[in-house]
């Protein structure tokens, strides 16, 4: 069999739009760029995504972010995002139980009701930022539910997730300084509200996380580490994402006004949302060893990296029409977004109750709902950053 080189195969172009995309899918499962091999099918990104050899490297972004050592990065290195091996699994243990399809889903409820006080707090007005009002205060609330903090600690909480995590992703280096802050500042807010809890435990999420910690040997600082990684990720990916669900929701009237008429299908509309327009744009794994994937050599320590905005148009698994929304899409496709096998997303459950809540919330609070100029998005190689969010709310 002919093995082909990541150097001989097609070049993908930094910002390369939509079409282009389309246009090497079409041509193989591969292409090159300047940061690597690109997987730019679904069923291949989902194969990459769960081969044993290829890993996760935090530490490469990390680097990138010129965060090579010191005590940050020691806090960085033995967190879960960072892990690997029997380690990984270890921490990745509570948060899996915590946050299962199950119990993600006995918290529908919390999610609505922060929805409507949401809601309530901007009815009086003609006009609202989304984005400010809406994408930045839901999963904040929540994350404050989950480690028993006050919601009024939501935009801390916020800031802190922003903080820690935006600046990395993006490499904005001008940023490092806040990135470093916010995380040293997360761990004491963490630690406070988990100490003040263990004082009196209940059957809430935070008394749960607390028991976990007996169950699976954790360390006070392992604790405090799974309390932040909660933060780091389950806040600033589902600000954005719930935004970009309303963007997508009302840049089309009729899109809005479909499920005003059937509102039973919220949930379908905001995979589709997901699937046209992901937080992701790609994810990063670096095989540990010389790899044959699909016929293309591999050399250990390349990085490949799985383009997810490319996967979830893929026609093979999404059907017809995959550059354009279609609420009741029927497909076989699954989001590559959330990742899969040991590296998938934990809080992906929970994510998109929250998303659909707070579209399910104003569909009929604001049924006349509608943008107030264009909504705005920034979008870097690994994410996609709404910077505007205007409407009308009558």
């Amino acid at each position: 069999m002919t093995t082909t080189e990541i150097a001989e195969l097609p070049l993908l172009e930094p910002g390369s739009p939509p079409a282009e995309l389309d246009r090497l899918r079409e041509l193989g499962w591969a292409a090159r760029s300047e940061r690597g091999l690109e997987v730019l099918r679904h069923d291949e990104c989902h194969a990459v995504l769960k081969h044993p050899l290829l890993r996760t490297r935090w530490s490469e972004r990390l680097d990138a972010f010129e965060l090579r050592e010191g005590p940050v990065r020691e806090m960085w290195d033995r967190m879960l995002i960072s892990s690997q091996g029997p380690a990984r699994k270890r921490l990745r243990r509570p948060l899996s139980r915590l946050l299962s399809p199950r119990t993600s889903e006995s918290l529908r409820d919390v999610s609505r009701e922060i929805a409507e006080d949401l809601a309530d707090e901007i009815a009086d007005g003609d006009t609202a930022d989304l984005l400010e009002a809406v994408a930045w205060q839901l999963p904040p609330r929540m994350y404050c539910h989950l480690v028993s903090a006050d919601k009024r600690f939501a935009a801390t909480a916020a800031a802190l997730s922003d903080g820690i995590i935006s600046p990395i992703l993006t490499v904005d280096l001008s940023r490092q300084q806040e990135s470093v802050d916010a995380l040293i500042e997360a761990r004491r807010f963490a630690a406070e509200h988990i100490r003040a809890r263990s004082a009196e435990l209940g059957d809430d999420f935070t008394s749960r996380l607390i028991r976990e910690q007996e169950k699976s040997g954790l360390s006070d600082a392992e604790l405090v580490d799974e309390a932040v990684t909660l933060m780091a990720a389950s806040i600033d990916n589902t600000v954005h994402q719930i935004a970009i669900a309303f963007g997508v929701l009302l840049e089309e009237r009729s899109r809005w006004e479909s499920l005003l008429r059937e509102p039973g299908g919220v949930e379908a509309a905001v995979d589709e949302t997901i699937r046209l327009r992901p937080r992701f744009g790609s994810i990063l794994r670096v095989p540990i060893e010389d790899v044959d994937l699909f016929g293309v050599h591999v050399p250990a320590g390349s990085q490949v990296h799985v383009n997810v905005r490319a996967a979830q148009r893929d026609p093979r698994a999404f059907g017809d029409a995959t550059d354009t929304f279609v609420a009741d899409r029927q497909s076989t496709g699954q989001h590559v977004m959330f990742g899969n096998g040991q590296y998938s997303c934990i809080g992906r459950f929970l994510a998109r109750i929250e998303v659909q809540e707070c579209v399910s919330v104003f569909l009929e609070r604001f049924p006349d709902l509608r943008l107030d100029g264009d909504w705005t998005v920034r979008h870097t190689p690994v994410v996609s950053e709404v910077t505007s969010l205007k409407v009308r709310l009558r």
